[in-house]
This record gives C-alpha cells, structure tokens and sequence, in this order.
C-alpha cells in the first residue's frame, strides 16, 4: 500500500511511454537546455513509413505504431560534430518492449568510449531507421548549428576529411544499413549539381543508397568471422577462402566465389548469397570493392567492439527495465561518460592510472590476435596428430587383416578335397577375415576423407598422413 503511494506521487503516468512524456514536458519546462536529455518522441502509424525488401517482419508482437524516443544531450552532439569514426548496433535486452540504437566512437585521447546518443524503438525498418539519423542530424544542427557533415558528400576532393564523417561500421542488419543509406540519399539530393568524387561521370543526387555505403561503410569482420564460423557443413578449406574474402585486395575475386559455391555446396552458396543479396557486405569487407580512401580504411576500426562492449556496460546497470528506468540509467551512464572526459580535457586526470595510447592499442590488439591464430593452429596441429594416430591404427588393421585373408587363402589352397571339414572351417574362417578386411578398408576410407578435410590446417610442424 505504501509502496504504490509512493509510485503514485513519483511516476503519476506509470513508467511507460506516458511517464516518458511526463518526464520529458518536465525537463523542457524546469532543466537548462545544456541538461535536457530527452530530445524527441515520436509516435506515428507504421502505415506512414515506406516498406523496404530489407525490413524484417513485425511479428515479435510490439506495438503497430512506430515509436522513437531520443536521448542526447548538446554536449552529445558537440562531440558527434567533431568525430570522424562511428559505430552504431541495436541492443535488445535492456528494456522491455524496444530496442536500444547506439551511437558511439572511440575517444583516442582518453582511450575510452564515447557515447553521443541513445534512441529507443519498437522497429527496425529502414524507413525507422533513416528517420532516426535524419532526427540526430537535426538535432546536432539545433545544438551545434551546423549539421554533420560526410566526406563523400560535403567533401570537395576524396582526400579532404577535416570536420567530416569519414567511416560508419556496424553489423550486417539489414535494416539499419539502408537506412543509413536512404538518409545519406535524402543528404546527396540536397547537393544539386554536384558530381560524385570517386565516379566523376555521375551525378551526387543519382546515386543509390547502397552507393553512399560503399563510400562509408565497414562491416564490423568479428560479426563476419563468427558467421562462417558458424557455418555448419563446410570443410575448413572453404572456410580460409570465406575468410580470405576479408582483405584489402584480392587476387581472384570471383574464381573463389565460384570455388566456394563448387566445393561448399548449398551451405556455402547461402552465404555467398546473403553477401551479395545484402549489397553492401563485400563491399564493407574489402577495401577495393568500396570507396573508402586507402589511408581512411587502415585507420579506422575493422570492427564493431567498441559498441559492443558500450551495449555490455550499460547492461551491467540492469536488462529488462522499464521504458523510464531505461531511460534514467542510461542517462546516468552517459553523465559519467562525459565527466570522464571533461576530467581529462580540463584536468589532466585519465581514466585510467596507466596511460594507454593508440599505439599501445594496437600492439595490444596485435598480440591478442597473434595468440588467438596461435591457439587455433595449436588445436588444428592436435587434430592432425590425433588424425595420424588413426591412420596408423587403420593401416595396421587393414594390414593386419589382408595377411590374415591372404594366409587363409593360401591354406585353403593346398587343403586336400577330401578333406572337408578343414575346407569348410577353413571357408568359414575366410569370410570372417573378408569382412574384417572390408571393415578395415572402410576405416581407411573415413579417415582418406578426414584427411581432404584437414588439408591445408595446422602450422605446417606436423605432417598430415594420409591413408
């Protein structure tokens, strides 16, 4: 009873949408522009937003209405001005009923996370989706007074980068990705007149969505890796060509699509086809397939950890929450983001004892990546080694077992034809031995295909046999 009193004075809407608009009228009529986080909420009919082929259907129960409520603070969208590397990704666990847009980079003077803005929705569409960087591009203008800025598009030659976003990495959803490509779209058609830096020939407002992502988009490769992983009956050899598709540049770009389909069948294939399907995977994996700069593609972040582990911290604060807890959390977590740099620009103090820097980084990331294929090729030399031990036994056996044949055989041979009971076991003793041989060879056969299939593995200190 006194609880629900209490719940009654303090959340008077509940602490759903409604108590969010509550708390959003407050904060707009009592809090300093600087503090208002609660930017926007948006509630329209799903019926007012364009249906892609790319949207997945809304069978998981929310509401038809699209709902979309922005959290960002001005010194949110002062950073996000001046950043040039962006990830974003979808959480889903935090709060109940929708799903958490975050959009974050990687502060290289402090080494740490940066947070822009955070956007709970009950749709994942492309329309949703370019609606919510449409929305955050606004809003940055109404802080900053300038909108962001995208080099393909605001940049007059394909080195100027100053002041622009350069990359944009993110997961395969292919939601998200279209709609980070009808809002650079909706940016282009702006620039009449304008023809585009990499393809002199066309015109900026001509180009598709999946045009501008081949300009700024990198597929996060962790996501990509864990995916042929993944893959279920494949060989490891069709594995290394999926993963020597992740590149700079590649030698024989379609000789190993079609080897892979050829040799990987229908599971393989399917993976082919959900990269070309998507129209801008291959694209974001390979630097010559897109038209991303040189220098822009080594810099940047080849994955999407970053986001990832901001989703995982954030988490820690508490999943399944409700819309207003959501919010209130996350706007916590975010303040002490900021004090964590504001500590730093003002103060000196890092957010850490030990100074880390984007050389250390890197070396760091390097070891770790040293020790991973490490680890991989000494459990690859493992099964090699356990594979030679069966080779040995199958061939000891099938050995074995023709001897045994061949010496039946030749008593069978100078048996007497009277003599008909050693005629007929030794006969019996035959047939037994035959079997015993065809088993052996069969096991010489199964460990023959083991061998196609760990051709290729291992560091190379441990010779394969073959049976």
């Amino acid at each position: 009873y006194l609880i629900d009193i209490v719940k009654k004075e303090r959340y008077p809407e509940g602490t759903g949408l409604a108590g969010v608009r509550l708390l959003y009228a407050r904060e707009n009529a009592t809090l300093a522009q600087d503090d208002v986080y609660i930017r926007k909420i948006i509630e329209l009919p799903s019926s007012s937003f364009e249906v892609h082929d790319e949207d997945e259907p809304a069978s998981d129960g929310r509401d038809a209405d699209v709902r979309m409520i922005i959290c960002m603070t001005r010194e949110g969208s002062r950073r996000l001005q001046n950043a040039q590397y962006i990830q974003s990704d979808i959480g889903f666990k935090r709060v109940v009923g929708y799903y958490e847009f975050e959009l974050a980079c990687l502060d290289r003077l402090a080494n740490t996370s940066v947070i822009f803005c955070r956007v709970f929705l009950n749709r994942q569409t492309a329309a949703a989706h370019a609606r919510l960087f449409q929305e955050i591009d606004n809003i940055v203008k109404e802080d900053t007074g300038r909108s962001l800025k995208w080099r393909h598009i605001h940049g007059n030659t394909k080195d100027e980068n100053e002041g622009m976003i350069l990359q944009f990495a993110a997961d395969q959803h292919l939601g998200q990705a279209k709609g980070l490509g009808l809002y650079l779209q909706g940016l282009a058609r702006q620039r009449e007149g304008k023809y585009d830096l990499h393809k002199p020939d066309i015109l900026l407002n001509s180009l598709s969505p999946y045009d501008h992502l081949h300009c700024v988009f990198r597929l996060c490769t962790v996501h990509a890796l864990r995916n042929i992983r993944d893959v279920r009956g494949i060989s490891d050899e069709v594995r290394g060509l999926m993963r020597s598709l992740i590149c700079m540049t590649h030698p024989n770009w379609d000789d190993t699509l079609s080897k892979i389909c050829s040799i990987g069948g229908k599971a393989a294939t399917d993976w082919v086809k959900n990269k070309v399907n998507s129209k801008f995977a291959f694209e974001g994996l390979c630097w010559e397939r897109s038209f991303i700069p040189k220098d822009v593609w080594c810099a940047g972040e080849s994955n999407s950890n970053l986001i990832e582990s901001v989703h995982a911290d954030v988490n820690r604060e508490g999943i399944n929450c409700s819309l207003l807890a959501g919010i209130e959390k996350g706007r916590a977590f975010d303040a002490m983001k900021m004090k964590t740099l504001a500590a730093l620009e003002t103060t000196g103090i890092r957010p850490s004892y030990k100074p880390i820097s984007l050389g250390e980084n890197v070396t760091k990331n390097l070891k770790r990546k040293i020790n991973s294929q490490h680890n991989r090729l000494s459990r690859e030399d493992a099964k090699i080694e356990a594979h030679n031990v069966n080779v040995k036994k199958a061939r000891t056996s099938l050995e074995n077992a023709t001897a045994k044949v061949q010496q039946i055989s030749h008593q069978l041979s100078v048996v007497g034809p009277s003599d008909l009971q050693a005629q007929h076991r030794l006969t019996t003793a035959l047939t037994k031995a035959t079997k015993t041989q065809e088993q052996a060879q069969k096991k010489c056969d199964k460990e023959k295909a083991n061998s196609l299939q760990l051709k290729g593995t291992g560091s190379g200190k441990v010779s394969l046999l073959e049976s």
